[in-house]
């Protein structure tokens, strides 16, 4: 989104961006409400073209809850209105979140393990060797144990 310098346009109520947004890229998300019952697809196709009034420039990403709103309004201005560079969501907000975080990073795969960096702190302790041993994972084996090793090449 950054890099080509999208905009995602949440379509869901105002009250559920406040809950939950993105985030980053800073300054690139905008809440233009579709309100269901209200909002017919061409009232709020001219509240999204007013702010984005030139087809040529806009790069614009709608998103509301499920994905439909936002392909149908995202269709609506590329195949009537001329816009080039405006998109839909598959799955929505939803799916989008099952991909991203709020922040922009990736989500790792459920079920595996994904470093925080804290797990590598212990590894630039400088250590007296027998309190190091305590940090491996085979601590109690002291012919598996690194410390253990080391102090034999100390004394060799």
């Amino acid at each position: 989104m950054e890099r080509q310098q999208f905009t995602f346009i949440d379509m869901r109520s105002a009250k559920a961006y406040d809950k939950e947004h993105i985030v980053k890229p800073p300054r690139q998300t905008v809440n233009v409400p579709y309100v269901e019952g209200e909002d017919t697809l061409e009232s709020f196709t001219s509240k999204v073209t007013t702010k984005y009034a030139n087809p040529g420039s806009a790069k614009l990403l709608m998103v509301d809850a499920d994905g439909t709103k936002g392909i149908e309004v995202a269709r609506k201005m590329r195949e009537e209105l001329g816009y080039e560079h405006v998109f839909g969501v598959n799955g929505g907000y939803d799916g989008w979140m099952a991909k991203w975080t709020p922040s922009g990073r990736k989500r790792p795969p459920k079920g595996r393990f994904v470093s925080t960096g804290r797990e590598s702190l212990k590894s630039g302790l400088d250590l007296n060797p027998e309190v190091a041993a305590t940090y491996e994972e085979n601590w109690g084996n002291p012919d598996a144990s690194f410390a253990a090793n080391s102090n034999q090449l100390k004394e060799k």
